[in-house]
């Protein structure tokens, strides 16, 4: 697979999702000579995600309709309303170089009156104590929705928040 193959893909499969930071690649490779890409989708911090226009839900190791199990949507919506805004995630799954360049972490620092640490763990660990970022894995931070709006060089990096940079607000 050619590099216009690969971004034409990944161009197809983020518009089907609508979002294309729940998309993450994961894998890329040639195996018995067919392209193998792996990508994981993120789940939605405020509601379900649609593929083709159509919600889903995994229950068990199976993948459903989410409209076939309407027990199972009331239940995703009354924890979607009971998530408050700065306790959701503004980026699902950072690398550590990512959360650096997106969060203005000197500032933070100066803010709070501390030194700015030497090495970068550092700087990670005192930005996960402050809930800034939520450790997610090796290597994989998530960006907290207070983190973003309180510390991001730039607000408009995050798709979740970008409106809100603009002054617009959910209505619904």
């Amino acid at each position: 697979m050619d590099d216009s193959q690969f971004l034409s893909l990944v161009r197809e499969l983020t518009s089907l999702t609508r979002k294309t930071e729940w998309v993450e690649l994961k894998h890329n490779s040639v195996m018995d000579g067919k392209p193998l890409v792996l990508f994981e989708v993120q789940p939605a911090p405020n509601r379900p995600v649609l593929f083709k226009g159509v919600a889903y839900i995994r229950i068990g190791s199976y993948k459903k309709k989410l409209q076939a199990h309407p027990e199972k949507e009331r239940e995703l919506w009354r924890v979607f309303e009971r998530t408050p805004f700065e306790k959701g995630l503004a980026m699902e799954s950072a690398t550590p170089d990512d959360v650096l360049s997106l969060i203005d972490y000197p500032n933070y620092f100066r803010m709070m009156k501390r030194p700015l640490p030497e090495n970068r763990e550092a700087i990670l660990e005192r930005l996960t104590s402050e809930k800034v970022i939520v450790p997610k894995g090796r290597d994989r931070h998530a960006i907290t929705n207070v983190g973003a709006v309180l510390f991001a060089r730039n607000l408009n990096d995050f798709d979740r928040l970008a409106r809100k940079a603009h002054g617009e607000c959910d209505t619904a």
